[in-house]
């Protein structure tokens, strides 16, 4: 009676053995959906304008914030960025201190740029961001390819970030000051790098 006893329990006592070769489910899922915060060192818009017909000038708008969600789909996706208007540079303390007035952004008035996404389609490594555009009080839906240029851990903690292009009419959003001297198409590059929460 023993001897049959120990046989049938000889099995059991290689459980052990024959699992421990097994992998081991995570002890936590990994996060499907994850929101960074915009870094606003890290940021920024360049923007191009052509002058007078003959050639181009670049500035660029700083003041970022906001933050934007990256998941497995377009559905669990989105943008929300707020731009201190006042935040413009384009090499010339003059020129800047027109395009802070009531001809250009009219920063007393409206002094933040907003865009919040409406809808996000993801391929690969490109995500097309549609979504409202607000300036100077006026609300445009636009299209915005961006790339994702990495994301990961990195010695600032776990990060993202993002390129896009965006090109608009300046006339759509009221600013018609200076048209034929100045261009009316307006070029934006956008950058951004978001710490995750």
């Amino acid at each position: 009676m023993r001897a049959t006893t120990l046989l049938l329990l000889a099995p059991l006592a290689l459980l052990p053995l024959l699992s421990a070769g097994r992998p081991t489910a995570p002890a936590a899922v990994e996060q499907s959906a994850r929101t960074y915060t915009i870094d606003p060192v890290h940021s920024g818009v360049l923007f191009r304008i052509e002058h007078l017909g003959v050639s181009a000038f670049w500035g660029r708008l700083g003041g970022l914030s906001g933050e934007f969600t990256i998941g497995e789909d377009g559905a669990s996706s989105s943008v929300k960025v707020s731009i201190d208007a006042a935040a413009v540079d384009t090499a010339s303390e003059d020129r800047d201190k027109h395009l802070r007035g009531p001809d250009f952004l009219n920063v007393k008035e409206y002094p933040e740029i907003t865009f919040v996404s409406r809808k996000v389609s993801i391929e690969g490594e490109t995500y097309t961001v549609t979504g409202d555009l607000t300036l100077l009080g006026k609300s445009r839906q636009v299209e915005v390819p961006m790339r994702r240029i990495g994301e990961g851990e990195t010695p600032m903690g776990r990060r993202a970030g993002f390129e896009g292009e965006l090109r608009i009419d300046r006339r759509d959003f009221g600013m018609n000051a200076l048209e034929g001297p100045l261009g009316t198409e307006v070029r934006c590059i956008l950058f951004f790098e978001g710490i995750a929460r």
